[in-house]
């Protein structure tokens, strides 16, 4: 990067232009990027404590055990549905 560049990158910074210069100037911005982060955070705490749908899947072997076997056998009732689908 040239010296110029760099001087041109420092200015737009320094005038709260750019991404950089947002970040550094703006509150609102960093305001809101710590909400973002607190609740991604609390979330999940909450899925490794084990807590809601996607924690109790994550942490129970047999609600997921037993999702993977009503799966199972709905892909095998519609198969069978698809070959004889007047049987039921």
């Amino acid at each position: 990067m040239s010296l110029a560049s760099s001087v041109r990158l420092q200015t737009a910074s320094n005038n709260g232009e750019g991404s950089l210069g947002k970040l550094s100037k703006d509150d609102t911005l960093v305001n809101n990027l710590n909400s973002t982060l607190n609740r991604t955070s609390a979330l999940l705490t909450t899925v490794e404590n084990g807590d809601g749908t996607i924690g109790k899947l994550m942490k129970d072997p047999t609600l997921y055990n037993s999702l993977s076997q009503s799966s199972s056998e709905l892909q095998k009732l519609m198969y069978d549905f698809r070959q004889n689908p007047r049987s039921i």
